[in-house]
């Protein structure tokens, strides 16, 4: 994956953060925009602000990491 927009949803979580630290300082982050989202960033509830999020950023990969 290169040069791509990577959401990562659940930032704020365990999963979340682990992905955050490690992938700060990895190749992964130099050739590509990844983008860490909590729920104060984007709320997976409201799916009318989801998509217009995801139109917006239009990221290549999703990963979600978010947990209830």
């Amino acid at each position: 994956v290169n040069n791509n927009t990577i959401l990562v949803t659940g930032a704020q979580g365990q999963l979340g953060r682990t992905m955050e630290y490690y992938w700060a300082a990895s190749e992964l982050a130099r050739e590509n925009e990844l983008l860490f989202y909590d729920i104060g960033e984007l709320d997976l509830t409201l799916a009318n602000i989801v998509e217009e999020e995801l139109n917006r950023i239009k990221p290549s990969t999703i990963l979600n990491a978010a947990a209830y």
